[in-house]
């Protein structure tokens, strides 16, 4: 963006006349010499609006990449000092330049460059270089910051150097609008604020809709006692501490049979084992007896129940006696049931007790996959015709995040059904990866995309004021001057919203503080004339 005075080419004619009127030197300088041009270095000097015989000034801004320049300074007279009064401040956070050097360069017409700098600003975002012309011709005019962090050259054009007063004030000088608003470079500096050209964007239709943070099903599981036992074996799984799918958690090493005398659990088998073989030879004794009418048949079925009775008896001992050595140390492992990690990621809930007592399907363990996640977001059912061609969803957790597309690869699915309660149709998008700031469960803004999008100039919403009901935009004029602009707005996707009339591509606007220059439109005092040129 550039600012420049319109020149009356048949005043120029006049201008660059031989004339030289006697230099009237300020403070110190020292001049410096290298291939026919020269520099010259101004220490400790500063000017104001006095003592410029009254020269008119000229204003000019511009933006580079880095930087912006609104440079104001009397016309250039040839033996005569013009005081620059150059405003450099940063674009990325309009916050004043605060250190570096600044070299204003005359070139062009014919002439050795002549170049003039000065180091350090006099405040912050104010550099004061002298430039003392020598030649009445044609010249071009740059102005350079070169600072450890940043350098840029700002190429202001061509201005003619007046041979005299007399030639200087006979060219009139650039109407300036006085319908402008002024707000001074100093207060910008001092609020937040921004200026950024209007742009093409591409901005799509969307519908409002409000989501919520959900975990998918299977990115959740609860691990359950897969047998009664106790808690042995335990391994470090508070929660928040991460777990390997397979990875082993904790033991069930301990029964009902835990503490038992496994001395009295041997001979209760032995015993067994002796009723057993006591039994089976009664009934061989009562076979032929039977058979040869000795002894009652019933003696016989007697002699068989107490076989099966003490057969039984004897598979309990050997049970009791299995159980027992499975749940003793063996070369100090616990020989139980060892209970594995059924998915990996994050352990959220624990149950467990170390030695505590758990039975068949209590819940001891929550782990849950934390990177995996989705957004479901609720559609009116009065939207639900517009929603049959989704291209993804924007999404802002709170109003001091900015809003983050999911495209539409991440569309999970569209539901079919209105819910009976709510009135909506419930639409789901993958949203995973791990971030602090998502919580499930967590309600928040969302717009639904529903086309691939136009070219159009937009804005961001900031920059956009209510200003009795008409939407306002501050287009910058000039470094410290805005013009107050009444726009139409079309679609608004996230922060950005489409300008269907009212500005131009190219033209800068106040896309942050806009509300500070809507104050300072209201002002009567000068906010803009708070320093000195």
């Amino acid at each position: 963006m550039k600012w420049v005075p319109t020149w009356c080419v048949g005043s120029l004619l006049a201008v660059l006349m031989p004339t030289i009127v006697p230099a009237c030197h300020h403070g110190q300088t020292h001049a410096h010499s290298s291939e026919g041009s020269s520099e010259t270095q101004i220490h400790g000097h500063s000017h104001g609006h006095n003592g410029d015989g009254g020269v008119p000034r000229e204003a000019i801004t511009l933006n580079g990449v880095k930087t912006q320049l609104f440079v104001d300074f009397p016309r250039l007279i040839a033996g005569q000092e013009s005081p620059f009064s150059a405003h450099l401040t940063l674009l990325d956070s309009h916050l004043a330049v605060t250190e570096g050097r600044v070299v204003v360069e005359l070139a062009g017409g014919g002439q050795p460059p002549e170049r003039f700098s000065v180091t350090g600003p006099s405040s912050p975002g104010i550099f004061r270089p002298v430039v003392k012309p020598q030649h009445s011709v044609l010249r071009t005019v740059t102005v350079t910051l070169q600072s450890e962090t940043v350098s840029e050259t700002h190429h202001m054009g061509e201005f003619p150097v007046f041979a005299g007063f007399k030639e200087a004030l006979g060219v009139p000088k650039t109407q300036e609008d006085e319908s402008s608003i002024v707000f001074s470079l100093e207060n910008q500096w001092m609020v937040p604020f921004r200026v950024a050209p209007v742009a093409v964007s591409v901005i799509r239709s969307t519908t409002a809709v409000f989501g919520e943070i959900i975990r998918p099903t299977d990115a959740e599981a609860w691990v359950v006692a897969p047998r009664a036992g106790r808690v042995t074996e335990m391994v470090m799984v508070a929660p928040g501490s991460p777990v390997v799918s397979g990875a082993p958690l904790f033991t069930l090493g301990g029964t009902h049979l835990e503490g038992a005398d496994k001395t009295a659990f041997d001979l209760a088998l032995k015993q067994a084992d002796i009723r057993v073989k006591a039994a089976r030879r009664e009934v061989d004794r009562l076979r032929p007896l039977v058979s040869q009418g000795v002894v009652p048949t019933k003696r016989m079925v007697d002699a068989q129940t107490a076989v099966e009775e003490a057969v039984a008896d004897q598979g309990a001992a050997r049970k009791r006696l299995d159980q027992l050595e499975r749940s003793q140390r063996v070369d100090g492992v616990v020989d139980g049931f060892v209970v594995a990690a059924p998915m990996g990621g994050t352990v959220m809930e624990t149950k467990l007790v170390p030695g505590a007592w758990v039975s068949a399907g209590d819940p001891l363990l929550r782990i849950v996959d934390p990177a995996r996640l989705f957004l479901e977001v609720k559609v009116p059912e009065k939207e639900v015709p517009r929603i049959q061609n989704v291209f993804g969803v924007l999404v802002r957790l709170n109003k001091e995040h900015a809003w983050t597309e999911i495209p539409r690869e991440a569309l999970v699915f569209v539901g079919t059904d209105v819910d009976p309660d709510t009135r909506t149709v419930p639409v789901r998008f993958r949203f995973d990866g791990i971030d602090p700031s998502r919580v499930v469960g967590m309600v928040v803004e969302a717009r639904l995309l529903l086309d691939a999008g136009r070219n159009v100039l937009a804005v961001p919403l900031d920059a956009v004021t209510d200003d009795a009901g008409v939407d306002v935009v501050y287009v910058q004029t000039g470094g410290e001057s805005f013009e107050r602009r009444a726009v139409r707005l079309g679609v608004q996707q996230g922060d950005m919203v489409e300008v269907v009339s009212g500005l131009t591509e190219g033209e800068w606007i106040v896309v942050k503080g806009a509300y500070s220059v809507r104050l300072a439109s209201l002002s009567t005092d000068s906010t803009g004339h708070g320093h000195a040129h």
